[in-house]
């Protein structure tokens, strides 16, 4: 059993609520633990293809994943081989943002996780070969998919949309995936996973991250462990405040993905999700 529909990201571009929003539709049904990073190599591809079939059952007529990873190349390359390789027909969609904003949000997010300890402005001094950067370069992400799948069978969709015209986008999804458009959820109101919502473990809690890795821990459903955890390290956490980006070096970004804008636009004959900010 295989996936038919892989969000393959942006990261922070609300890939966990379009994740939620597919996975309400009657006929569709989504990996219950989201970032599976099966195709990639330095993840969960050794683990195998009986491992990744593993992770979906039930009888709906079209399962899927999402996993931020497959689209922060060259940080992991090789993905859209691998993938061609094991679901050859299988729709892609991919979802973006203003890519600054984007890269702000992607800081908080490693800032929150104790994976980053520099402040923004040092995080971003170096823009060769930065990780921040080249995630937000659309263009080039699309590019590797696009030399192993059609482009009539990749979606690209803006977080934008998701946000102010959610019930269109959502609606386009469903036929670009093939299932009925006529669904309508209460709980496509719900935005998950916000920025803003991000808290820091201080040292204390720093400690506890190993009870999520217990035996007992991964026997509960991914929605219970994660609730869990929110409530047992919420004492031993603080608020993170998203920084302010500094004209200049706003302006510096701005310049070093101009030449992706176009590649982006070119692609997909839709304006880059910055264009006229």
């Amino acid at each position: 059993m295989l996936p038919g529909v892989i969000v393959i990201g942006a990261m922070k571009c609300a890939t966990t609520s379009l994740h939620y929003y597919l996975d309400l539709h009657p006929d569709i049904a989504m990996a219950p633990e989201k970032e599976l990073h099966f195709f990639v190599a330095e993840r969960n591809w050794s683990r195998g293809l009986a491992w990744y079939e593993g992770q979906f059952a039930g009888g709906a007529a079209l399962h899927g994943e999402s996993s931020t990873s497959y689209s922060r190349f060259p940080e992991y390359a090789g993905v859209p081989a691998r993938m061609h390789s094991v679901v050859p027909g299988a729709r892609l969609i991919y979802i973006v943002r203003d890519p600054i904003e984007r890269i702000v949000s992607h800081y908080v997010h490693e800032y929150a996780a104790g994976r980053e300890q520099r402040s923004l402005p040092e995080a971003l001094a170096d823009l060769e070969k930065n990780p921040y950067l080249d995630t937000s370069r659309y263009g080039l992400q699309l590019e590797q998919y696009l030399e192993f799948y059609p482009r009539e069978r990749i979606l690209v969709l803006t977080a934008e949309d998701l946000r102010a015209r959610r019930r269109e986008t959502i609606r386009r999804a469903y036929r670009f995936l093939g299932v009925g458009d006529r669904v309508h959820d209460p709980r496509f109101a719900l935005l998950k996973h916000r920025s803003r919502d991000k808290r820091r473990l201080r040292p204390a809690g720093a400690k506890l991250a190993w009870m999520t890795e217990t035996a007992f821990a991964r026997r509960l459903r991914p929605a219970v462990r994660r609730s869990a955890w929110r409530m047992l390290s919420y004492p031993f956490s603080s608020r993170v405040e998203t920084p302010a980006l500094e004209p200049d070096l706003r302006r510096r970004l701005e310049d070093a993905l101009g030449s992706d804008a176009e590649r982006f636009e070119r692609l997909t004959g839709a304006a880059w999700p910055a264009r006229g900010r």
